[in-house]
C-alpha cells in the first residue's frame, strides 16, 4: 500500500539508503517490496557496513553523497540551481512581485508586540538564509550570510479609520505590501507587518522573496513562531527541533550529487521524456495577448465540498493513488476538452526535500518539473490513472536536474521569462497555518488576493483542515475573474464525473455546471417561433426599425438597415464561391461589428460557421481548419497572414 511504501521509505531514509520512488509505489505487497529492494541492495562489489553506500537513480547506481553541516569562514557563497533561476527573474524584472510568496492572517485575542518581534528575531538566527543577501560580480550571483541583517517588525494603526472604510484600506495596504520591491544586496528578504484593527484584533502580513524562502519554509516559519510566542520568546522554553544543516549546505550538497553523476542520468531521462514535446497548449482566452508581458494577476478560489472532499480521499485509498495524481489527471483532462490537444504538457513543483535533515531547514529547495501526459481518442479515467502514476513518479525520481538545465538540454529557448513547455501549472501544498496553534488566539486566513502571475493559470489545491481548497492563479491580462470562476465550476464538476465514473471514456465525462445545463434546456424548449434563424430575425427588425441601432462596440455603432446590407455583401460573395447548405466556413475575425457581419454573411449564404480565434497560433488554427475541412474562411485584411 502507499501507507507501507511511506513508512519503508522513512526506515531506509534512517540507514542513508535511497531507492526510486517507483520502487515503493510499484510493489503491490510488503513482501514484494522486501524482494525488489533486496534485488536493489546486494551486488558482489557492495557487501558489509563498511562497503562504499550508493544510491540508484534511474537504474545506474552513484555514490551515496552525505548531507552534512559542514564549516565555512565569512564569505561568499555558490547559489544553489534553484536560487539562481531566482536571480535571472530578479534581474530581468528587478523587484518584481512574481520572486515574492506572502501570507495574511488575522488573528483575534491578546498580541504582545514585543514578543512577537522577539520570537522572530530568533527564527532569523537559527535560519541563516533569513540572514542572508545577495549580490553579483561578472554577471554571476552570489550569496552572503550576515549577522548585520535584522529582521523586524513594522506596525501599523487602523483603529481611527471609519468601519466602513478599513476593510478597503488594509487591502490596498496589503496589496501595496506584497508589491513592494526587497533590496536584495542589503536584505533582510523577510518583511512582516502587524497591523492593529481594534483590541484585540490585528491582521499579521508576512512577506518573503523567494531567494529565501518557499512554501514548505511557510510552514517551518509558521510551526517555529507558534512555539516560540508560546514561550514568550524564549528560545530554551520553546524546545524548537534541532538544525542539523543550513541552507548553505544543502545547496553544496545539491551541486556535489549532481556533478557526480546525478545530472546525466536525470539529463537522459528529460530529454526522453520531452523532446519531441509540442509548444505550450493555447487557451481560449477573453483578450488578445499583450506584446510585453506585465505579470498583472487575479484569483478565484472555492472549496470543495465536504463530501467532494471524502469521496476523493476514498477514491485515493481505493486506488493507491495521491491526491495529487488525481487532480492533475482531472486538470489534464479539463484542458484536452478545452483546447482538443492530446499531447498535454502542464508544469508542477516539488518540494526537494526528501532527506530528514531538509524537513526543518528553511530556504527555497523547490524545483519545476514538467509533467507530459498523453489524452488519446476513447482513453478512460482509468487508463489516464495509470499513465499519470508512471509520469509523476518518474518525474518525482528525476526531480533534482534545475528546470533551467532541462529547458537546455531539449534546446528550446525561453522568450525572456517564459516556459516553453508549458503556461500552466498545478501546485498542490498543505496548508502553512496548520502548523500554528497558540492559546488565547483565533487565527484565520485573510481572503485571497491578486497576485502577480508568472503564467497564464496555476491551480492551487491547498489542504486545510477543513478540506480541500482550489484555487487559479491567472494572468488577469488574458481572463476575466467571471470566465475563472466558470473555469473552477467546471473543473468540480469533472473531478466529480471522474470520481463516480472512472471507467468511462473522458470525451464523455461532462463539464457543464447545473446553471448551464438549465440555460441549454430552455433554449431547446423555445417555440418553433423563437427558434428562427437569427437572420431571419434580424431581416424581421429591419423591416420594423431600419435606422435602430443594432449593434455597438466601443466608439463605433451601427443601425439594422447597414448591418443587414453589410451581412447581405459578404453572402452574395460566399455564394459566388459555391458556399451553399452544410458547407462550412470559418470566421477569424477580431471582436468587433465585423465579428457579427461575417456571422450573418455566413449564414445567409446557407453554410454553417465556424469560429476561429485569431489569439491561437497558426499550427492551432491549421489544426482546426484540416479537422473541421473548412476550405473558406471570411477574415479581415490584417489577419489574412494568419490563416495558411
Amino acid at each position: 500500500s502507499l501507507l507501507a511504501a511511506q513508512v519503508v521509505a522513512r526506515i531506509l531514509d534512517v540507514f542513508h539508503v535511497e531507492l526510486p520512488l517507483s520502487v515503493l509505489f510499484e510493489s503491490p505487497t510488503l513482501s514484494a517490496l522486501a524482494a525488489r529492494i533486496g534485488e536493489l541492495s546486494t551486488s558482489s562489489d557492495d557487501v558489509g557496513w563498511d562497503a562504499e553506500r550508493r544510491e540508484y537513480a534511474g537504474g545506474t547506481r552513484i555514490p551515496l553523497i552525505p548531507l552534512r553541516s559542514t564549516s565555512r569562514s565569512e564569505g561568499r557563497i555558490p547559489l544553489s540551481p534553484s536560487q539562481q533561476r531566482l536571480w535571472f527573474l530578479e534581474q530581468v524584472h528587478p523587484g518584481s512581485a512574481i520572486n515574492h510568496i506572502s501570507m495574511s492572517v488575522r488573528i483575534r485575542g491578546p498580541v504582545n508586540p514585543e514578543v512577537l518581534e522577539r520570537s522572530v528575531r530568533e527564527i532569523a538566527r537559527r535560519h541563516e538564509i533569513l540572514r542572508t543577501r545577495f549580490g553579483s560580480e561578472r554577471g554571476e550571483g552570489f550569496a552572503e550570510v550576515s549577522s548585520g541583517v535584522i529582521v523586524t517588525i513594522g506596525r501599523q494603526d487602523f483603529q481611527a479609520v471609519d468601519p466602513a472604510a478599513q476593510d478597503i484600506q488594509v487591502q490596498q495596504f496589503l496589496r501595496a505590501e506584497r508589491n513592494r520591491p526587497f533590496d536584495v544586496r542589503q536584505g533582510p528578504l523577510c518583511r512582516l507587518t502587524l497591523l492593529t484593527l481594534e483590541q484585540g484584533v490585528h491582521v499579521l502580513a508576512v512577506t518573503f522573496h523567494r531567494l529565501v524562502a518557499d512554501g514548505w519554509s511557510l510552514r517551518i516559519f509558521w510551526k517555529e513562531l507558534a512555539l516560540l510566542w508560546e514561550a514568550g520568546g524564549d528560545v530554551q522554553k520553546a524546545l524548537l527541533p534541532t538544525l542539523t544543516v543550513q541552507y548553505a549546505d544543502y545547496a553544496d550538497w545539491q551541486k556535489t550529487r549532481l556533478d557526480q553523476g546525478l545530472r546525466e542520468v536525470h539529463r537522459a531521462y528529460w530529454i526522453r521524456q520531452l523532446s519531441d514535446a509540442r509548444p505550450p497548449t493555447e487557451l481560449p482566452v477573453d483578450r488578445q495577448r499583450p506584446r510585453v508581458r506585465t505579470f498583472e494577476g487575479g484569483v478565484r478560489s472555492r472549496s470543495l465540498s465536504p463530501e467532494l472532499s471524502a469521496s476523493l480521499d476514498h477514491f485515493c485509498q481505493r486506488q493507491n493513488l495521491t491526491t495529487f495524481m488525481v487532480l492533475y489527471a482531472v486538470f489534464a483532462t479539463w484542458l484536452h476538452r478545452y483546447t482538443q490537444e492530446s499531447d498535454i504538457v502542464i508544469g508542477s513543483i516539488v518540494a526537494g526535500r526528501r532527506r530528514r535533515e531538509l524537513e526543518d531547514m528553511m530556504g527555497y529547495c523547490v524545483n519545476t518539473v514538467a509533467l507530459r501526459a498523453e489524452l488519446s481518442d476513447g482513453l478512460t479515467g482509468h487508463e489516464l490513472l495509470k499513465q499519470i502514476r508512471r509520469i509523476v513518479v518518474q518525474a518525482y525520481d528525476h526531480q533534482e536536474l534545475p528546470f533551467e538545465e532541462v529547458i537546455e538540454a531539449l534546446s528550446l529557448q525561453r522568450e525572456r521569462s517564459l516556459s516553453p513547455l508549458f503556461n500552466v501549472m498545478i501546485v498542490c501544498e498543505d496548508d502553512p497555518l496548520s502548523t500554528f496553534t497558540v492559546r488565547d488566539l483565533e487565527v484565520t486566513h485573510l481572503p485571497w488576493e491578486p497576485t502577480a502571475s508568472e503564467f497564464d493559470l496555476v491551480l492551487m489545491v491547498v489542504n486545510k483542515a477543513q478540506g480541500l481548497e482550489l484555487a487559479f492563479l491567472h494572468d488577469s491580462t488574458l481572463f476575466d475573474d467571471s470566465t475563472v470562476d466558470r473555469m473552477l465550476g467546471q473543473l468540480e464538476i469533472l473531478l466529480e464525473e471522474f470520481l463516480k465514473k472512472p471507467e468511462a471514456s473522458l470525451d464523455q465525462l461532462s463539464l457543464l455546471t447545473a446553471e448551464e445545463r438549465r440555460n441549454i434546456h430552455l433554449a431547446w424548449d423555445e417555440s418553433s417561433a423563437q427558434a428562427s434563424s437569427i437572420h431571419t430575425l434580424i431581416e424581421a427588425q429591419v423591416e420594423r426599425t431600419p435606422l435602430a441601432r443594432a449593434v455597438t462596440c466601443g466608439d463605433l455603432s451601427i443601425n439594422y438597415q447597414e448591418l443587414n446590407r453589410r451581412a447581405n455583401r459578404v453572402a452574395r460573395a460566399l455564394r459566388k464561391l459555391g458556399v451553399g447548405a452544410d458547407l462550412p466556413v470559418g470566421l477569424c475575425v477580431e471582436r468587433s461589428i465585423d465579428a457579427l457581419v461575417g456571422l450573418l454573411g455566413i449564414l445567409k449564404a446557407g453554410g454553417g460557421y465556424v469560429p476561429l480565434d485569431p489569439s491561437f497560433p497558426g499550427h492551432r488554427l491549421q489544426l482546426m481548419l484540416e479537422d473541421s475541412h473548412v476550405s473558406i474562411v471570411v477574415t479581415q485584411a490584417h489577419l489574412r497572414h494568419h490563416i495558411q
